[in-house]
């Protein structure tokens, strides 16, 4: 989780996103993903810190300099698509919102992939922390309003089609 801000006067709210990350490979080029000694030989592009929120993966890709971190998402599509990359580290909704944009920039044809679950995210790990109750307290009831209401949902669907 990081460094734990309650002690210093932070007040955690629920999480308001949770991301799902998971490997993403070309279905092309049938590639498994089960266990961390199936990146032996693969180059793999992700979110930059990926390797210190998953080292028991990405360690040895890290040290054998086939690791490319970048926050640049749409970049991740495209070295996945352009086939400079073997996997992709992404929460897959913002994989598939980077794909549509591709699609509508340059008239991608968008290529079948795979996805391989990586690990099970804590939702913890995701909370906005607020330096007064009070704002968290507002946070987390305007969440429930929206989340009940059904517009959360229909904000997902704005961005990302599936």
């Amino acid at each position: 989780m990081g460094v734990n801000l309650k002690s210093q006067g932070g007040f955690y709210a629920k999480a308001a996103v949770i991301y799902d990350n998971v490997f993403i490979t070309l279905k092309s080029k049938d590639i498994l993903l089960k266990r961390p000694k199936d990146l032996d030989s693969l180059n793999v592009v992700s979110f930059q810190g990926a390797d210190k929120r998953y080292p028991k993966w990405l360690k040895k890709v890290k040290e054998d300099s086939r690791f490319y971190g970048v926050s640049d998402q749409l970049t991740q599509v495209k070295l996945l698509y352009f086939g400079r990359y073997d996997v992709v580290v992404s929460d897959r909704y913002i994989f598939r919102y980077f794909v549509n944009k591709l699609k509508l920039m340059h008239g991608l044809d968008s290529q079948e992939i795979t996805e391989h679950k990586l690990t099970i995210d804590k939702p913890m790990y995701y909370r906005p922390v607020f330096r007064g109750k009070k704002i968290r307290d507002d946070f987390n009831f305007g969440l429930i309003k929206i989340k009940e209401s059904g517009e959360f949902l229909r904000i997902y669907d704005k961005y990302i089609s599936l």
